[in-house]
């Protein structure tokens, strides 16, 4: 169940970074984009380390981030959906249920 949980939240991360790349790529430097990128690249890192404990601390750390660029990104553009972050919230909330559950 662990290589389950680490290849959702390993996947989840690389899609954000696409997305990441792609908006940058797209629309040109933009400080969220660049953030979004470094987060994503920070939950890949956060998979390889050893510590379990320090895995949950910092996977909050990044979902609560990933959570807050995104309410900006929403903020940036106008367009904030609450069904959507619903639904992400709900997904991190899973994803770090799930790690606790199964990795600590």
């Amino acid at each position: 169940m662990e290589i389950v949980v680490y290849g959702l939240i390993g996947l989840y991360a690389l899609l954000t970074c696409v997305a990441g790349v792609q908006k940058w790529r797209g629309e040109g430097f933009q400080m969220r984009a660049a953030l979004f990128i470094a987060v994503s690249v920070g939950m890949l890192a956060t998979l390889c380390m050893p510590g379990k404990g320090v895995v949950l601390s910092l996977l909050v750390l990044e979902f609560a981030l990933l959570h807050v660029l995104a309410l900006a990104e929403g903020a940036g553009n106008g367009r904030i959906r609450a069904g959507h972050h619903f639904v992400r919230l709900f997904f991190h909330c899973l994803l770090l249920f799930l790690v606790y559950q199964y990795i600590k």
